[in-house]
């Protein structure tokens, strides 16, 4: 789920840290336990924004969206759903071949206690096939936590209204500012002027030299 909002203050939210929504917000969190931070994102300057993206319970989430629209206005919205049947059928499958596959080099593995040859490569694939089980175990459990848990992406920015005179305290603010870069252009112009007029000028009066002759 995605949500926007048109923040308050940002401070209001992102100063306090993620715990301001665990506590004391109508119980929406039940613990620390129950939500996992993702991402979190503050930007300050002339226009603040910030993100803050979590897992929670499903049942954590309408609570959670409400106490985001007391921050400011809700602008947006939007719920997707990812589809992992067939991935979890998947590695259900896997954990299973390879359980059967262990418990069968074990067996061989008791059969071949007097074979040295024999032992050593045993291990080393049981050692493989352990590693593969643990790896799909782990998976197994981070697929089941995705089915079992929402994650929450929460935009905020900050659009604030100016007062009628600022505008003017900006410009006059930013007066010495825009006065050095206008004398620096000006200058710079005068720079590239001048070698044009050490030019045009002899030549203007070189043409004029002509005219004058030409006209006797």
């Amino acid at each position: 789920m995605n949500v926007g909002t048109q923040d308050k203050p940002l401070a209001g939210f992102a100063g306090h840290g993620i715990d301001q929504l665990g506590d004391g917000n109508e119980g929406f969190f039940v613990s620390d336990a129950s939500r996992t931070i993702l991402q979190s994102d503050v930007s300050s300057g002339h226009l603040a924004s910030g993100l803050i993206k979590l897992r929670i319970d499903p049942a954590a989430v309408s609570g959670l969206v409400a106490f985001v629209a007391t921050l400011g206005k809700l602008e947006h919205r939007s719920t997707s759903v990812e589809d992992l049947g067939d991935a979890i059928q998947d590695t259900q499958s896997r954990i299973e071949m390879l359980t059967t596959y262990r418990k069968q080099l074990l067996e061989l593995q008791a059969k071949a206690a007097t074979n040295v040859d024999a032992a050593i490569k045993i291990a080393s694939e049981l050692s493989t096939v352990q590693s593969s089980l643990e790896q799909a175990t782990g998976l197994a459990a981070c697929q089941s936590k995705r089915t079992t848990t929402d994650v929450v992406s929460i935009n905020f920015a900050v659009r604030e209204q100016k007062a009628f005179w600022r505008p003017g305290r900006e410009a006059m603010s930013d007066f010495f500012g825009n006065l050095s870069n206008g004398l620096s252009q000006a200058i710079t112009a005068v720079a590239y002027i001048v070698p044009w007029l050490l030019v045009v000028i002899p030549g203007l009066y070189l043409v004029k030299l002509l005219w004058r002759r030409r006209g006797r």
